[in-house]
């Protein structure tokens, strides 16, 4: 089975779907919750809580062209479901030399 490497996104990061290496989109916003986790640890008589960052989702947007019409999508994806669009693009040549025609 193939690794799946991890790739880290930020705002403005040019990224690709696995699914659709061809369809350049942009990340707009990292998707956050934060969660306050008791520490064990008691000051004047109460828990203390350190506060950790959940990634939720990345949520990216891209123009599609449909019907001669182009439309603006957004959505979010798991950021296992991303590459970055430099790695994209190599991965997709790579499949046009192995497609047989």
């Amino acid at each position: 089975m193939e690794e799946q490497r991890k790739y880290k996104f930020k705002d403005g990061d040019a990224v690709a779907h696995v699914d659709n290496l061809s369809q350049k989109m942009h990340v707009s916003r990292i998707v956050k919750k934060i969660k306050k986790e008791p520490t064990g640890k008691m000051a004047e008589g109460k828990p203390v809580y350190v506060s950790i960052d959940i990634m939720l989702g990345v949520e990216c947007h891209w123009w599609e062209d449909l019907s001669g019409k182009r439309t603006f999508r957004k959505e979010k994806f798991h950021s296992h479901e991303l590459l970055p669009w430099d790695i994209a693009q190599k991965n997709l040549e790579e499949y046009e030399k192995t497609k047989i025609h």
